[in-house]
């Protein structure tokens, strides 16, 4: 049986094959398309990126943003080398990535339906922790007076209602601003674990602080037992 040569199989940006990819020449000349093509379309970034690969020093929040801008252009890059297009058009014809792999290893059957289930089942329970999770933190931040106090109060059905109504129109607001798009929506999302992770270990630094602290003074304040 015949097999096809990664020659023969073209990438995504004309004059590129597979067999490039395994070849330091192949990455070489990709490299230096990449690089290019930075300077066509966005001159700026290409003299910041130009300058740090030369040696410039530069502040670790400069160069946080100069590689966060940087991998946002790589990420384009490589979609358009391999021919991946993540948009609404492309999700409505070809599925999600979860139903895609799913019809692949199931072929269609129960399994897929399974997988397609449980998936809406965890989406429905994630939405739902939001929803009951943010009426009880508003009701303890009204308490310490850090929200106004109507989030405290309970509705008919002993729920912190307030709470819900703020959640269900800040939800409707996000909706319209982003016309309901999944593809930009979704960008919230990576932000939100990004923000908890920050949150948690800044908590965590300072109560690992303050224990230390607290520590040192019974220390101290203990007589000597020797």
């Amino acid at each position: 049986m015949s097999t096809s040569n990664d020659s023969t199989l073209t990438l995504g940006i004309p004059g590129f094959s597979y067999a490039d990819l395994h070849s330091p020449a192949g990455l070489a000349r990709l490299h230096a398309a990449f690089e290019h093509e930075l300077q066509r379309q966005h001159l700026g970034l290409w003299d910041e990126y130009h300058l740090y690969r030369n040696g410039a020093s530069l502040e670790p929040p400069q160069l946080s943003d100069l590689l966060v801008r940087l991998g946002a252009q790589v990420g384009d890059f490589l979609a358009r080398l391999f021919g991946v297009r993540a948009t609404e058009v492309s999700i409505e014809e070809f599925g999600t990535v979860l139903s895609q792999i799913g019809d692949a290893a199931f072929g269609g059957g129960i399994g897929f339906w399974v997988l397609q289930v449980f998936t809406a089942a965890i989406l429905v329970l994630a939405a739902n922790t939001a929803y009951q999770d943010f009426p009880r933190l508003s009701a303890i931040l009204a308490g310490r007076r850090l929200m106004p106090r109507q989030y405290r109060n309970r509705g008919d059905r002993l729920v912190f209602s307030n709470g819900i109504i703020t959640l269900a129109v800040l939800a409707v607001i996000l909706l319209f601003v982003f016309d309901a798009s999944v593809t930009r929506l979704v960008q919230l999302y990576v932000v939100d674990p990004q923000q908890h992770l920050g949150l948690d270990d800044d908590i965590a630094v300072r109560r690992h602080r303050h224990g230390h602290l607290a520590a040192h003074v019974v220390g101290a304040a203990e007589p000597d037992r020797g």
